[in-house]
């Protein structure tokens, strides 16, 4: 049974520094009766350290690591080798490998662009204006207003005589067939606000 909040004995100390190079936190808990974590907190607070349980740098993976790591991602990278992406950075590191700075700036333009899509996508959500519709044309305050009676019920494209047409330039809503004007006027009568 493990014992709750007991003093470390010089033995025990001796024990966990013999034991920490070598085998893991729970093992070392095992034969000291004590918790895992108990251990783990002991042994960092006196910095007693534990050997890793990854595994040595081949002189292929760092070869492959010098090829790979200025051109491509760290998560990717790491991927490759099998590796976390905090292992490759650290060697990265250590061996003075850096990314290169093309790669540095097109990441950079890549995130700009997201950031930009993402920047839309936002105003797209709160119904701002100068929005781009799935064909790519610039949506309208009609557009807006029908993304609003969208929640109140079914509206699609049609004709003036109320065939469905997905390009037509009426809209059917409630059995009505309504132009712009009707749609926006139904919409600012449901809440609308005109962006």
């Amino acid at each position: 049974m493990i014992e709750a909040r007991r003093p470390w004995t010089a033995q025990e100390e001796l024990t966990l520094r013999q034991m920490a190079p070598d085998h893991k936190w729970a093992d070392i808990a095992k034969v000291l009766n004590r918790s895992p974590r108990a251990v783990q907190k002991y042994a960092v607070d006196r910095r007693i350290l534990r050997a890793t349980d990854g595994r040595d740098w081949s002189p292929s993976d760092i070869n492959r690591l010098r090829s790979e790591y200025p051109h491509m991602t760290t998560a990717v990278v790491a991927e490759l080798l099998g590796r976390t992406a905090s292992s490759v950075r650290a060697k990265a590191y250590e061996l003075g490998i850096m990314k290169d700075p093309g790669f540095i700036s097109n990441l950079r333009q890549g995130l700009a662009r997201k950031a930009a899509i993402q920047r839309s996508t936002s105003a797209f959500l709160q119904g701002r204006a100068g929005r781009f519709d799935r064909e790519g044309g610039v949506y309208t305050p009609t557009q807006d207003a029908v993304h609003h009676l969208q929640k109140i019920g079914p509206i699609w494209r049609c004709r003036a005589d109320g065939t469905t047409d997905p390009k037509g330039d009426h809209w059917k809503f409630n059995g009505r067939v309504m132009d712009a004007a009707a749609v926006e006027a139904r919409a600012e009568r449901a809440g609308w606000v005109r962006p």
